[in-house]
């Protein structure tokens, strides 16, 4: 492989690479939003009426939700999938052809609390909000 062909497949790699940091932030910042929204509508909204939410509002509700965490879940792990096969395809020609090794460092995608431990326990707290009325009276 020539200097010029490394150059190309480093860029374009990088290019995806981006996508997918760009994705992961996205799926991320786009969950946490409506998990948030859930959690301080259904706080606003049981201290504001003079009755509690309904059993089958709260079964739907919750239904909705994991639906949306299982959803994000999955979005999210096949994003970092793809992140770690694009680190690696980076990290074998920095190794190979530009004999640079310290790339291996820097793994993101491997974090023990990331996105998706954040966006199970932002569902998880979703869900609780729900029945936290029916838990407490």
């Amino acid at each position: 492989m020539t200097e010029n062909n490394i150059h190309t497949i480093i860029q374009h790699l990088e290019k995806q690479l981006d996508h997918r940091l760009d994705k992961l932030w996205k799926i991320f910042s786009w969950t946490s939003s409506i998990f948030v929204g859930i959690i301080g509508g259904i706080l606003v909204l049981t201290r504001i009426q003079e009755k509690a939410l309904e059993f089958s509002d709260r079964i739907l509700i919750s239904i909705v939700i994991l639906i949306l965490t299982f959803y994000a879940f999955q979005w999210l792990k096949e994003n970092l999938k793809f992140e770690g096969i694009i680190r690696n395809q980076l990290e074998t020609l920095f190794n190979e052809n530009l004999k640079y090794h310290k790339i291996s460092e820097i793994r993101p995608h491997e974090a023990k609390y990331g996105f998706t431990a954040v966006v199970l326990l932002l569902g998880s707290v979703a869900v609780l909000a729900v029945w936290l009325e029916i838990i407490f009276n």
